[in-house]
């Protein structure tokens, strides 16, 4: 799996530059590529390790910049992933014994789109943000399951967050999940 999704930020004033609200790039996008990888992978990563890349100590000096990270799983899959505030990146790859899908762009509010080794991908626009709402009503009213209600994925999304952070702080050495 190559999963990577960043975008540059001009402002230096912006408030996703704020470590108290919540700022970086990881936080902001690059969850989206630890997604990306649980699902295409269907498991929980066992390690990971990861580096930081400031391309402006001045401009990224409370949040992360840039940040790369292997996570590897018990069924042997690796995820090589990356996030960004200085660099444009929207690519979810998947390599298999034979062929290959990608889908690029993978994170948007547009259409996204792909292909595999055998065959373009199309998609259906739809509005992703009205699609997850229906879903987290139907839910409620119905208890039909949706697989983003209730705080269990966004717990083991934020459980890799930490590690992540912590690989680099362990100047990138393996952390255990």
């Amino acid at each position: 799996v190559l999963a990577e999704f960043g975008y540059g930020i001009s402002k230096n004033n912006h408030w996703k530059l704020k470590k108290s609200y919540g700022g970086g790039a990881l936080m902001d996008v690059g969850i989206y590529a630890i997604q990306a990888a649980r699902y295409c992978t269907g498991e929980e990563p066992i390690s990971l390790s990861a580096k930081e890349y400031k391309t402006n100590s001045k401009k990224f000096n409370e949040v992360d910049d840039t940040i790369v990270w292997q996570m590897e799983f018990s069924n042997g899959k690796v995820a090589n992933c990356a996030t960004s505030f200085s660099a444009s990146m929207n690519n979810l790859h998947l390599g298999f014994e034979k062929g290959f899908a990608k889908l690029h762009p993978a994170y948007t509010w547009r259409k996204v789109s792909g292909y595999t080794s055998k065959k373009q991908l199309t998609f259906p626009m739809i509005n992703q943000q009205a699609y997850h709402m229906d879903g987290i009503a139907n839910y409620l009213i119905n208890k039909v399951p949706h697989n983003n209600v209730g705080g269990e994925e966004g717990l083991k999304d934020m459980i890799i967050i930490d590690k992540i952070f912590e690989s680099i702080n362990k100047n990138s050495n393996t952390v255990l999940l």
